[in-house]
């Protein structure tokens, strides 16, 4: 789905995960990977105004919601707000990204020992890396 370039679908998409994570984000269970890949999907052709709402979902998601989420989005959640890190459409959005990152630079530090806990009672949260 987030892979349909017009960009007045890419909003009206944007406002319906807007419409979920207000809804109903505290039941949502396995829906997480969908919703930031969503959120994450971003092309150099999008407008700001689409690139602003994409941004918007996903500070709600990591600001509001991280808690929430299972411990095998991280990566996930880590890959989507980098995404925005490095988008030049919005010098604002991207030095927010950042910020982000260090949010959840902390908030790995706050739960390393509940997240130790997953990786070993689930080794494939962590990405296979090369080497």
């Amino acid at each position: 789905l987030s892979a349909i370039p017009h960009p007045d679908i890419r909003a009206r998409q944007l406002d319906c995960v807007m419409q979920v994570l207000h809804s109903s984000a505290e039941v949502l269970t396995q829906g997480w990977p969908l919703l930031i890949t969503v959120i994450g999907s971003l092309r150099p052709q999008h407008s700001e105004g689409v690139v602003r709402t994409a941004f918007q979902a996903l500070q709600l998601v990591l600001t509001d919601f991280l808690p929430l989420t299972p411990h095998n989005c991280l990566p996930l959640a880590v890959h989507t707000a980098a995404k925005f890190g490095s988008q030049t459409q919005d010098l604002n959005i991207s030095l927010t990204a950042v910020g982000l990152l260090w949010n959840l630079s902390d908030y790995f530090y706050q739960n390393q020992d509940s997240l130790k806990d997953s990786i070993i009672a689930e080794p494939k949260i962590l990405p296979d890396l090369p080497g």
